[in-house]
């Protein structure tokens, strides 16, 4: 794998997609549900926790669009590179809790999401210093889920907007979450139908019974 690296580039750019494709609307529909969901799921006593998780939730994405990237690195043989930039971020990340813990816990989660965002470039670095990737070419990997996930944001929050209760019942809930998703899809589709056509074929795969050789 080391020696071919054009055709790891290859399998880091459509793995990128994949992930960006799947990862963004999760957690951006989890921004979006949460302060709903978190009733249903647990009880309105839990609703101070709400913050904090839609925090969270753009530390996810972050976490998932890198991972790959971490695994990438180890796989070429650099995992004290990996090792360099996590002990990076655990000490800025202290250092941030001890500037921003007299606000409370959300700003302590706001801070650990602030350093895991400064620190990111370091991640696209070394993917770049191993197999050559180009920037503008990694970016436009976003572009289609990213804007495809904003989208999807809007009309998720329309139609809450819509409804009377708050929170959401379980059918505003879902009715919330499947116009969204098929308002993802559609803009996904329109920006980049490749994506599409790429994500349904790996899906399809996955649970496709493997024949077993004679």
């Amino acid at each position: 794998i080391q020696s071919d690296t054009d055709k790891v580039r290859r399998i880091f750019y459509s793995t990128t997609a994949l992930i960006g494709f799947i990862a963004l609307p999760i957690y951006l529909g989890i921004f979006v549900v949460i302060p709903d969901l978190v009733p249903i799921l647990f009880g309105e006593k839990w609703l101070q926790s709400v913050p904090v998780m839609q925090v969270l939730a753009f530390l996810g994405i972050l976490l998932t669009l890198l991972g790959f990237n971490n695994a990438v690195v180890v796989a070429l043989g650099k995992p004290q590179w990996r090792l360099a930039l996590q002990t990076t971020v655990a000490v800025l990340s202290v250092l941030a809790f001890f500037i921003v813990v007299q606000w409370g816990i959300v700003a302590v989660a706001a801070a650990y999401v602030v350093v895991g965002y400064l620190c990111a470039p370091a991640s696209i670095v070394m993917v770049h210093k191993l197999i050559e990737i180009k920037a503008a070419t990694y970016l436009k990997l976003y572009l289609a889920p990213f804007g495809g996930a904003i989208i999807m944001m809007v009309v998720m929050y329309g139609i809450k907007n819509n409804f009377s209760g708050s929170p959401l019942s379980a059918f505003e809930m879902a009715v919330t979450i499947l116009v969204g998703g098929v308002s993802y899809l559609l803009t996904v589709y329109l920006i980049t139908p490749s994506l599409i056509t790429k994500s349904s074929g790996f899906v399809i795969n996955l649970f496709k019974p493997k024949t077993r050789r004679s």
